[in-house]
């Protein structure tokens, strides 16, 4: 297994991580910051593993088996006019219970909320 993390502060202050397991990735979380206004469904359906037609939830929690997009609730962000949203993605063949990814994404964005990530 190897985790491969790139934090590109530059790049507006979006995180991206992959686990790769066997030269394969297997799973991708990425904070990403947008301007106010984007929905959750709007970043989901950029994704590549999230088809619309799969996606559940509103305006600020998209998710499938193949990953979600949920915006963080940062409460002192310091970047006013921008939401950032947590998007853990899992691309290939594998098929996780839709139930978990939906569990997973909201206790990571939790987790971001308390990160510096909310406060960049």
């Amino acid at each position: 297994m190897k985790l491969d993390r790139e934090d590109t502060l530059l790049n507006h202050g979006n995180i991206h991580c992959n686990v790769i397991v066997d030269g394969k990735t297997v799973f991708i979380a990425t904070q990403t910051w947008r301007d106010r206004g984007n929905s959750a469904l709007s970043m989901a359906m950029i994704q590549p593993e999230m088809e619309p037609e799969i996606l559940h939830g509103g305006w600020h929690f998209q998710y499938s088996e193949k990953g979600a997009a949920m915006r963080v609730d940062c409460r002192t962000p310091k970047k006013p006019g921008r939401d950032l949203f947590a998007i853990p993605r899992i691309p290939g063949p594998q098929k996780p219970d839709v139930a978990d990814v939906k569990a997973f994404t909201k206790n990571y964005a939790k987790g971001v909320a308390q990160s510096d990530q909310c406060r960049r």
